[in-house]
């Protein structure tokens, strides 16, 4: 896995092999929490975050989801800018 991005206390990072379903983890490094987001299918596959970190992360996929997913198109990894 290679880190592409952090924000409020969340590491996102990509499988640089580019070997699976297009997804990207998020780690909640304060809480010890991780999940992965499906760029397919837009969702989470466990959907554990509580709704307070949920909304966080929604409001950066949503900033950023194209370029997560030219991320995969173009099999390339891209750090992507830091985020407020």
């Amino acid at each position: 896995m290679s880190e592409i991005a952090r924000f409020y206390g969340f590491k996102v990072s990509v499988d640089s092999s580019f070997s699976v379903t297009p997804n990207v983890m998020f780690d909640y490094e304060d809480d010890d929490i991780e999940d992965i987001y499906d760029l397919e299918e837009e969702q989470f596959s466990k959907n554990i975050f509580p709704k307070y970190l949920r909304d966080v992360v929604q409001e950066w996929l949503a900033d950023n989801l194209q370029s997560l997913k030219d991320m995969w198109a173009n099999k390339e990894i891209v750090m992507l800018p830091d985020w407020e």
